[in-house]
């Protein structure tokens, strides 16, 4: 400010920079001026109009403990502003840090995976998918160690000073973007999870006692229901439709090696069997069991959803139901705990974000500890089939019998050395690919690693997009490089040609 003689006057002020501008906004939050709704609420609590104040996030959640308390004085004051007497007054309090469970560095990795790969693919599939969603999980504690929601958006918009040129026509963009970048995908968006359910399916055929884990099942091109109940004359596996260089049958695998293979035959006959055998609501029972269905425990901090899980009516549905079809909806942090349970031995736990409140100049007013919700109640047999399942999925170590090919649906991204490149460590995880009403399905990648000495689950979903293999995995792969000090691994080449259109047969899924 300029005075009369030309003097430069100023007045400090505390304001809010976001590190990354963006990388963590659906979790962390945003100050911004108190909004006309919220003036008498705030006014009440001692603030005046046009203080920030946070708006949504840990940003809003603990805005008394970040904000902290002014000093209340109450004073008798002359017309004039002379002060006549101090009545009565009482002490403020500090500011506290808030600290999280996020990784700076795994955040930054996971929302930059994300930017990379929509802008790599936007000639693609990424032109066309409205956005995805990560959630990176410490499968022995709960803590959420990376939480990203793409697109997203700079939380320094909304600070009064902020440098960001036009911020009124880029504040308006955000508000009418079709893609909703104000939109948590990663706890707020309830998805079909295609393939990645044959996990839930696997573990209730296994503890059933449907087959003997070292049983084989035939899996070939089309499946006959009918001796199980079903209408249809014949449904198809996943492999029918693919391009012809890529299709195979898949032959004689294991109950574990189905799930590797994705072999929509076995879980269609499963989820036939299980209905008709052990009753309507069984497989329902275990996705419960394992953590679907309800909402895992973040609201209010962040808005969560709590997916859909219906039992089916009849053999046809229980057969959609297998291959996470039929009205089957599950959220990404859901699928993130689900996985971290496989991992960990069957335990979940409640998932939060906040490690600790103050601490900076003593004791803190708050420590998080670790908060069993649920057990799955499977055995150690039962949850050795699974994670044999999965772990070969990113390898080219188990091959079909009668083909010699890879059976892993996404041994390509972590095991290719011609391609990607072959991963420095392990990692056990499941592709799925959901039919959506669209022509372009949702598209899932979910995964422990590492393999021996399990560490972090995680899951990703990119909406509207193709196979779980070509778009979420090499995300995935990215994420994982970061964590485990690895050179980034290329995107598929074929991101930056023309989208080709997947055909997956009505009533089933993709690998």
């Amino acid at each position: 400010e300029l005075t009369a003689n030309c003097a430069i006057r100023s007045q400090p002020r505390q304001t809010r920079r976001y590190v990354g501008h963006g990388i963590a906004s659906h979790a962390v939050g945003y100050v911004g001026q108190i909004s006309a709704e919220q003036l008498d609420d705030y006014r009440s609590r001692g603030y005046t109009q046009g203080d920030l104040v946070g708006q949504i996030g840990v940003e809003r959640e603990y805005e008394a403990e970040l904000a902290g308390e002014a000093d209340r004085v109450l004073r008798v004051v002359e017309p004039g502003g002379l002060l006549v007497r101090e009545l009565a007054g009482t002490p403020g309090r500090a500011p506290q840090p808030v600290t999280l469970t996020l990784d700076v560095g795994l955040q930054t990795a996971a929302a930059q995976a994300f930017a990379d790969a929509y802008n790599t693919a936007a000639p693609n599939w990424g032109g066309r998918s409205p956005g995805g969603g990560a959630v990176v999980m410490d499968i022995d504690t709960g803590a959420i160690l990376a939480l990203a929601s793409w697109p997203t958006f700079d939380p320094g918009i909304f600070v009064p000073d902020t440098p960001i040129i036009q911020v009124g026509q880029y504040i308006a963009s955000l508000g009418t973007d079709d893609r909703q970048p104000f939109f948590n995908r990663a706890t707020q968006g309830q998805y079909a999870p295609g393939s990645t359910f044959k996990i839930i399916t696997l573990a209730a055929a296994a503890a059933e006692r449907l087959m003997r884990p070292d049983e084989i099942f035939t899996c070939n091109m089309e499946w006959d229901g009918r001796p199980f109940g079903d209408t249809l004359e014949r449904r198809l596996d996943w492999r029918a439709s693919e391009p012809e260089e890529f299709r195979f049958n898949t032959g004689d695998v294991t109950m574990a090696h189905a799930l590797t293979a994705s072999c929509n035959p076995f879980f269609y006959q499963m989820g036939a069997q299980l209905f008709r055998d052990r009753g309507a609501t069984v497989l329902t029972d275990y996705a419960r069991r394992m953590g679907f269905g309800s909402a895992t425990g973040l609201s209010p901090l962040l808005p969560e959803a709590s997916g859909r899980i219906v039992a089916p009516n009849n053999v046809e549905e229980a057969i959609s139901t297998a291959v996470g079809q039929y009205e089957t909806q599950v959220t990404i942090v859901q699928m993130a705990r689900m996985v971290a349970g496989i991992a960990n031995g069957g335990t979940l736990y409640r998932p939060y974000l906040v490690q600790q409140v103050g601490g900076e100049d003593g004791e803190p007013s708050f420590t998080a500890e670790p908060e069993v919700v649920g057990e799955m109640g499977l055995s150690d047999e039962v949850l050795d089939v699974i994670r044999e399942g999965m772990c070969a999925v990113t390898t080219q170590q188990v091959v079909g019998a009668s083909t010699g090919k890879p059976l892993g649906t996404a041994w390509f991204v972590f095991d290719d050395p011609e391609g990607t490149g072959v991963a420095p460590y392990t990692v056990c995880a499941k592709t799925g690919t959901a039919q959506t009403g669209r022509p372009e399905p949702h598209a899932w990648f979910v995964a422990y690693a590492p393999a021996d000495d399990p560490q972090i689950a995680i899951a990703v979903m990119t909406e509207n997009s193709r196979e779980g293999s070509e778009t979420s995995a090499p995300i995935v792969r990215r994420i994982l490089d970061y964590y485990f000090g690895a050179e980034p691994a290329p995107f598929p080449s074929w991101w930056t040609g023309e989208y080709v259109a997947l055909n997956i047969p009505e009533g089933s899924t993709g690998g």
